[in-house]
Parts: C-alpha cells; sequence; structure tokens
C-alpha cells in the first residue's frame, strides 16, 4: 500500500484528548510514502530542539527568536516512537538529527543511543554549528552517532564572527577535528556564501576541505531567515560559486546545491526527505518553496503523553 501526497489539508491538533493513543492497525499505514511525483521519502530528518547558540545574518534576527515552550518539543519518548513509525512501518531507510541546534539539547546523547539500541543498522548522521562538539563528539560517537555535517561558512574569524554574531570559530574548528578523531565520518562541511562578505574566501574554504579530506558542499542562500530580508539579488547562485572555485583534480568531493526554485536551470535534489519537526510530523517535499502536507502520527502511548495531532 502507498500513500500518494499532494497538498493535503492539515487536521486541526486534538486538545482534549485523555488516555491512550492507540497505534492504526497495520493495515491502515503505508508501506512507503510517496509524493505526487512517485518520489519515495526514505530519509528522515528530525529537529530535537528548535533553539540555537548562534545568531546567523541569513537565519534569525540579532536579537533571537521566540523560542517553542517545553512541553511543544518532542520528549526523548516521542522522538523514539515517530522514528520507529518511519523505519518500521513507513520505509525510512537513514535518519539525519537537526535542530535548531542539536547540540543544545541535554539528553541528546540518550537520544541517540536510544534509536541504536532500537535500529542497530540505521544510519544516523547530525547536522550542527560544531559549537560544543569537541567535548561530546566521543560520547556521541559511543552512543551510536554515524557521522556529522558541520555548518561552516569561513575560516576568518572576523568574517565568521560577523556572519553568525558569535566569536566561537575555534570552537567550531576543534568540533570538526574532534568529530574526525573519533569516527564521525565522512565530515561534512556545508558553507553559504554571502554576497561581499564571504564569498572571497571559497577557494580558502575548498583547500582546507581538500587538505583534511572532508566533504564539501556550497550550498545557495535560502529564505530561511525569520526576519524576511532574503533577496533573491542578492543571492550567490550555484552557476557564480562554480566561477569562484578554482579547477582542480579533486572536485569529486564538492557539490554546489541551487536552492528549490532551480535557478538557472540547476537541478536540486528533492522528494525524499521526511522532515519531522514540532510539535508534529510534516512532509515537506519542497523545502520551503511548497506547502507541508501534515501527516500527524500519533506518537505517545501513554496517558502522561498525549498526542499532538492525529493521523
Amino acid at each position: 500500500m502507498t500513500v500518494q501526497l499532494g497538498i493535503p489539508a492539515l487536521r486541526p491538533v486534538l486538545t482534549n484528548y485523555q488516555g491512550t493513543a492507540p497505534d492504526p492497525p497495520p493495515s491502515e499505514l503505508p508501506s512507503a510514502l510517496l509524493d505526487r511525483f512517485g518520489r519515495q521519502a526514505t530519509d528522515m530528518r528530525l529537529s530535537v530542539t528548535d533553539k540555537c547558540n548562534l545568531r546567523c545574518t541569513y537565519c534569525m534576527p540579532a536579537e533571537g527568536l521566540q523560542w517553542l515552550p517545553n512541553k511543544a518539543v518532542m520528549t526523548a519518548v516521542e522522538i523514539e516512537r515517530i522514528v520507529g513509525l518511519g523505519v518500521e512501518r513507513l520505509g525510512v531507510r537513514e535518519l539525519r538529527i537537526t535542530g535548531g541546534e542539536p547540540l543544545v539539547r541535554p539528553d541528546l546523547v540518550d537520544i541517540i543511543a536510544a534509536l541504536r539500541r532500537r535500529h542497530p543498522r540505521l544510519p544516523i548522521s547530525m547536522t550542527t554549528n560544531g559549537v560544543g562538539l569537541e567535548k561530546k563528539a566521543k560520547s556521541l560517537k559511543a552512543a551510536g552517532l554515524t557521522r556529522v555535517s558541520v555548518s561552516l561558512d569561513s575560516l576568518h574569524e572576523e568574517t565568521f564572527t560577523q556572519l553568525t554574531r558569535r566569536p566561537f570559530l575555534g570552537e567550531v574548528l576543534a568540533g570538526v577535528e574532534a568529530a574526525r578523531a573519533v569516527g564521525l565520518g565522512p565530515v561534512k562541511i556545508n558553507a553559504v556564501l554571502m554576497r561581499g562578505i564571504n564569498d572571497h574566501g571559497a577557494p580558502g574554504l575548498l583547500a582546507w576541505a581538500l587538505e583534511r579530506n572532508f566533504e564539501l558542499r556550497f550550498i545557495e542562500q535560502m529564505p530561511l531567515d525569520a526576519q524576511r530580508g532574503w533577496n533573491e539579488r542578492e543571492m550567490i547562485t550555484a552557476l557564480e560559486i562554480r566561477t569562484l572555485l578554482p579547477r582542480t583534480s579533486s572536485w569529486s568531493g564538492i557539490a554546489v546545491s541551487g536552492t528549490a526554485r532551480q535557478p538557472n536551470g540547476l537541478k536540486c535534489d528533492g522528494g525524499t526527505v521526511l522532515r519531522v519537526r514540532h510539535p508534529g510530523l510534516f512532509w515537506e517535499p519542497w523545502g520551503l518553496s511548497r506547502p507541508s502536507a501534515n501527516l500527524s502520527v500519533p506518537i505517545a502511548d501513554e496517558p502522561a503523553l498525549p498526542p499532538r495531532e492525529r493521523l
């Protein structure tokens, strides 16, 4: 059985639920999640927090955002349950832990350990800004984390501070090296280039990554900023990024990703990712450029954990 997802209507949140939320009968669950183009979602991206310890200019205002109340954030039990449904019933084959910044969640190591016990062969990766990674890399590896992707837009301290509004470049670089040392690899580096700010540093970042055998991905700036200051005319397109990079014989470890709207005809990966974010489960086939479909699986299995939304 499969489910074809177009743009379904959202279901209302249940606020008067009491008691246990039973799992749907197996006969009513899909064996795969397909969008209207026939693409199957096999990767789950799970946000464990909305909080972050950086204030990147392309992401949020300097004063930060109003964070979700603790009761709106999925618990460790809910996370384990929802990943279990994805892997065991919906065809999910890879999990990526995201945020906000996942390292700010105190029980992150315990969450990963619980997921690894339940899914011994599941690849579990994490996207992080690297702040605090040096201290936690060893325990994350021991818990069962497979690899990390680190967001790093500049190797120059002043530029890094300008972009993130925090003087943490040294911590990030130490975290990247710690991840490599404990075997959280292949380590991947994600970089967003901003016109007139860090675009001149692209060749140096490339050389640094190649020297350390890191996989480097330049990503076009997307409209993620809460202050809505994104301007397409100011972004550096994927084609422009390619012209900034020197031609070498080591391009196999470099990727340049276009946005979901495919500027300049570039192909954009999409349609294989199932995103889980608070407070429910959402299917986002094209990131921010398309409406989300609320899949709303029941994720609580005891009265103390009321379901956020129902299927």
